[in-house]
């Protein structure tokens, strides 16, 4: 999409509104990333009430208690939402054991 933009205003723009364009979508970039959730999410048993979801951020030693919603969980995507903010996972990149506790854990929160 940033391409179009980008191919659309060398096409017809002036200098001076193309680098304004390039300068937007990298701000935008930027502000998209920060914004992204990122760090380890955990499950911990516990003896009289069940499970619970401890989080820590990047950067961060100290896990923080969570409450987590599954509200999508497919073959290729999972969507949660941790402490009200949405975060997607594509967990193609884990080993097929953590998948499976991962989702065994999912099914038991949605």
């Amino acid at each position: 999409m940033a391409l179009v933009i980008v191919g659309t205003l060398a096409g017809y723009a002036s200098t001076w509104l193309l680098g304004l364009g390039v300068v937007w979508l990298v701000t935008l970039n930027v502000w998209l990333r920060r914004r992204q959730l990122s760090g380890e999410l955990r499950l911990v048993p516990q003896p009289d009430t069940g499970w619970r979801w401890l989080w820590r951020p990047d950067g961060e030693s100290e896990l923080q208690p969570v409450t987590l919603r599954c509200i999508y969980l497919g073959p290729w995507l999972m969507g949660l939402v941790v402490d009200g903010r949405s975060l997607w996972l594509w967990p193609d990149s884990a080993p097929s054991e953590a998948l499976r506790q991962l989702r065994r854990a999912l099914i038991r929160v949605s």
